[in-house]
């Protein structure tokens, strides 16, 4: 069965239309939302709705992990994150998961378990003065 795999739609009803609308995605029996679905956008409603009509599996992103929680958080995204869990209100996305594993693969929204943790691998190496010459 072909999938359709999308992430971080954040609220862009106009977007995951147009996805939804490509031939592409109309030949997929399953469709997976990788997180971030709400917010930033103005139709985080229409955005949720509509997976959940379709039956997607919709993973719990950070932004969804936020609206949890909205009064923890307050900086550069504040305003919209009050906008988005009015928008949503009614609507529970705390049952959503953070993995998904479909035969051999993991998918996840950020590290597996924790849409929070970063993982930085840090790659060095040897510049041109640091080798010794033969």
């Amino acid at each position: 069965m072909r999938t359709l795999l999308m992430a971080d739609i954040h609220g862009n009803f106009a977007a995951l239309r147009a996805i939804l609308s490509t031939p592409e995605a109309q030949s997929c029996g399953r469709v997976i939302s990788l997180g971030d679905q709400v917010n930033f956008g103005p139709e985080s409603r229409k955005v949720v709705e509509t997976l959940r009509s379709l039956g997607a599996t919709m993973l719990m992103g950070n932004h969804e992990e936020r609206l949890l929680h909205p009064d923890d958080f307050a900086g550069y995204n504040w305003a919209m994150l009050r906008v988005t869990a009015r928008q949503l209100s009614g609507i529970s996305l705390a049952d959503l998961p953070v993995n998904v594993r479909i035969g051999s693969a993991l998918l996840t929204h950020g590290t597996p378990g924790d849409p929070y943790h970063l993982v930085c691998l840090l790659y060095t190496s040897p510049s041109p003065r640091d080798r010794t010459r033969s």
